[in-house]
Parts: structure tokens; C-alpha cells; sequence
């Protein structure tokens, strides 16, 4: 567990402090979810997180086993 809590940490405190300006874009009509721009904005944003969150863990993964 304790390889583990850096990576917990990482995407925890992380994709909390990623999504908070999100929200806040969104609440504050910056980032509207009407316009395709913006949700594909969004979208790239997401799957970005995403893919680093799932990159990462495979490599953690690999380098424990």
C-alpha cells in the first residue's frame, strides 16, 4: 500500500485542485457546456487527467511487479 499512496496523493489533491477551476469556469458561465467547443474543451481536459491517472498507474504497476 504504501507504493501506493503517492500516486493517491497525486491524483487525490490533484484532480481536486483540476477540477475546482472547472467547476468554477462552469459556474461562472466562462465554460459553457452548450457550446461544442467547450465540451470538446472539456472533453480533451478529462481525458487528459485520465490518461496520465491511468499511464501512471501501469507503470507503477510494471515497476512493482
Amino acid at each position: 500500500m504504501e507504493n501506493w499512496l503517492s500516486f493517491l496523493y497525486l491524483y487525490g489533491v490533484g484532480g481536486l485542485l483540476f477540477s475546482i477551476p472547472i467547476l468554477l469556469s462552469i459556474k461562472k458561465k466562462s465554460l459553457s457546456l452548450k457550446k461544442t467547443k467547450d465540451r470538446r474543451l472539456l472533453g480533451m481536459l478529462i481525458f487528459g487527467y485520465v490518461f496520465y491517472f491511468v499511464l501512471q498507474g501501469g507503470w507503477q504497476l510494471w515497476a512493482i511487479k
